[in-house]
């Protein structure tokens, strides 16, 4: 298709499909405003401390990188321009920046965790790297241009081709970085909490005599592998950080899985035009925009403490900041502060010192 298409060649089909694509990327935009709007006292505090940390500076360039993806999206299929391809690379380098700092946000996450394994750090950070790199390839994935709109006569941007595959590999590859990091930190925090895969635990072994010591590990797996979902047996913060996680990760499946399936989905198609994609990549920016703003929503919640459990129990030690005052594994309840990477964050009561040092996670 080149802009001289004559625009009585074009099927309805297409500009059905057009109208559509506009009604979600207006959608996404006022999502992420709406994100951005009432979470702005939240922003103001962690703004108004005295310390900025690297991790605070990727969580406002993942907010602020959401909300420009989304606004140049909606502006590009909504706007009467010529200047379509400025505005498509405004929308990618936005996007680009966007999968950058939410991704380096999870790996913050698993780094807090790991703190004291400098092989899985580094391991990760490369898987870090070439999540990103893969998502670099984005820039060469669109086509555009623009033709008359047969009703108004007004320009209309358009992508008149797409590469899926960069497309797939792109959205799977971020898919692919979720799941790992999800699954590491889960088992560090099952393994903090003295719970191992053989069935038995410090606080409670499943034992059996020796004739039943096959029916006595399947009981004691089945047990692990509920405890390893539910976090029942952990302490308050470890339970609620890895529910956080797991609300986090199921998000990012059941929305990597449904971009997919529109994107191998025939009937999204436009008869007569193969080349453009249509509908058919129009989900990715709201993939996009969902995953930043969950992730931005999990920082949040650790950051601020907002995690109702904190108060439940004691706070398992994930990142050592402080030397403390107590005398190795000895409570300490009553009024305590504690660090969450640079930040001195609200006074929690009944913290539980365990090892050498107090530790809360980014």
């Amino acid at each position: 298709m080149s802009n001289s298409t004559a625009v009585e060649s074009i099927p309805e089909e297409f500009w059905k499909q057009l109208r559509m694509s506009t009604y979600i990327a207006v959608g996404t935009a006022a999502m992420a405003l709406w994100d951005l709007v009432v979470n702005v006292e939240n922003d103001y505090l962690i703004l108004s401390r005295k310390m900025v940390t690297i991790p605070t500076l990727a969580y406002f360039l993942c907010r602020l990188s959401m909300l420009g993806t989304a606004i140049a999206d909606a502006v590009f299929l909504t706007l009467s321009t010529t200047k379509c391809k400025e505005i498509n690379l405004t929308m990618e380098s936005f996007l680009f920046i966007s999968v950058f700092s939410t991704t380096l946000l999870l790996y913050f996450r698993l780094k807090a965790i790991y703190y004291h394994n400098r092989t899985v750090i580094i391991a990760f950070f490369i898987l870090w790297v070439i999540t990103v790199g893969c998502t670099a390839l984005l820039f060469r994935q669109r086509e555009v241009l623009y033709i008359p709109d047969p009703l108004t006569h007004q320009h209309v941007c358009l992508y008149s081709g797409f590469d899926f595959t960069t497309g797939i590999l792109n959205l799977n590859a971020i898919l692919v970085h979720d799941t790992l990091v999800f699954i590491a930190v889960s088992l560090e925090l099952f393994k903090n909490s003295h719970l191992d895969f053989d069935g038995s635990t410090e606080m409670g072994t499943v034992r059996a005599s020796s004739g039943t010591n096959y029916s006595a590990h399947i009981t004691g797996t089945i047990l692990n592998m509920k405890q390893f979902f539910s976090g029942q047996n952990l302490p308050a913060f470890s339970r609620a950080f890895l529910r956080n996680g797991q609300i986090y990760y199921l998000i990012s499946l059941l929305a990597t899985i449904t971009t997919n399936v529109i994107i191998c989905t025939p009937v999204f198609s436009i008869p007569g035009m193969k080349n453009v994609p249509g509908l058919r990549i129009m989900f990715f920016i709201p993939h996009a925009t969902l995953i930043s703003a969950i992730s931005c929503h999990a920082f949040r919640q650790v950051r601020f403490g907002l995690i109702h459990e904190l108060a439940e129990g004691p706070i398992l030690p994930i990142r050592t900041l402080r030397k403390p005052r107590a005398v190795s594994g000895q409570a300490r309840v009553g009024r305590t502060e504690i660090y969450d990477c640079g930040f001195k964050s609200p006074r929690v009561e009944g913290v539980m010192m365990i090892g050498n040092e107090p530790q809360l996670a980014c």
